[in-house]
C-alpha cells in the first residue's frame, strides 16, 4: 500500500511513500488527515493478525510502528476485516470500526497512541460490515453499518451504529433493508455477497447526520 501526497490541489504529486512494511498481506487502507497534518492510517494485515494502526508526521515518509487492534486475549478476536476510520478533526479521538463477522470498534482518546476494543456492538449471528463513519462536532460517534446472514441469503439491514460516551458503549438503529443482492458469476473472484449494500455518511457543523445508501 503507498501513499501520495499533493500540496497544490492534486495537480501534482509527490513521490510514492511506502505504509509500513510488514510480513502479511495488506488490503483495506483508510487514511484520515488531522488539522495538524499528521497522517492517520488504518489497514488489514491479511485476516490474521488483522487490523492495524500507525501515524504519520512527515507526509509519510516514515511511520510510528503499528499497532495490532486485534488482540488474542481479553475475550476479543485474533482476526479482523475491513476496517472503518473515523476521527474527530485534532486527531485526539480516533476510532476504527471493522468486523470480524461480529461487529467491533477500537477507540483511542490519547491521538492514537493506545486504543481499547469494544465488546461486540451486536446481539446477533449475522455478518458485519461498517461502510462510513464520522465524529460529530459535539463528540458522538457515528458509523453507517450493513448486516447480512452468514450466506449472503435474506434481506440485509442497513443501520446507523452511534456512540454518546466516547466509544464505550454502542447502540445500532436499523434504518431500512435491502433486497438479497444477485449474484455476480461474470467475473472471477465475484462470489455472492459482492453486490450487498453499501453507503455514506456525513456530519454537518449543526451535528446533523446524513446517510445514502
Amino acid at each position: 500500500i503507498i501513499v501520495r501526497k499533493s500540496t497544490d490541489g492534486g495537480n501534482t504529486w509527490g513521490p510514492d511513500r511506502n505504509i509500513p512494511v510488514t510480513k502479511y498481506k495488506q488490503n483495506d487502507p483508510e487514511i484520515e488527515v488531522a488539522t495538524d497534518g499528521t497522517l492517520y492510517l488504518a489497514w488489514m494485515d491479511a485476516f490474521k493478525p488483522g487490523i492495524r494502526f500507525a501515524k504519520s508526521t512527515n507526509g509519510g515518509q516514515t511511520w510510528t510502528t503499528p499497532l495490532f487492534l486485534t488482540p488474542t486475549k481479553g475475550g476479543h478476536p485474533n482476526w479482523g476485516d475491513k476496517p472503518l476510520l473515523a476521527m474527530s478533526p485534532n486527531g485526539q479521538h480516533v476510532y476504527v470500526a471493522f468486523n470480524a463477522s461480529d461487529s467491533y470498534v477500537a477507540s483511542s482518546h490519547d491521538f492514537g497512541a493506545t486504543f481499547t476494543v469494544s465488546p461486540k456492538t451486536n446481539n446477533d449471528t449475522r455478518y458485519w460490515f461498517h461502510t462510513a463513519g464520522a465524529v460529530a462536532p459535539n463528540g458522538e460517534v457515528y458509523f453507517l453499518t450493513a448486516d447480512f446472514s452468514q450466506d449472503y441469503t435474506g434481506d440485509a439491514n442497513i443501520g446507523v451504529l452511534r456512540s454518546t460516551d466516547g466509544g464505550a458503549h454502542w447502540v445500532n438503529t436499523v434504518v431500512d433493508t435491502s433486497k438479497e443482492m444477485p449474484d455476480c458469476p461474470w467475473a472471477a473472484g465475484c462470489t455472492f455477497g459482492f453486490l450487498g449494500t453499501i453507503g455514506g455518511l456525513a456530519i454537518d457543523a449543526s451535528g446533523k447526520v446524513m446517510i445514502a445508501y
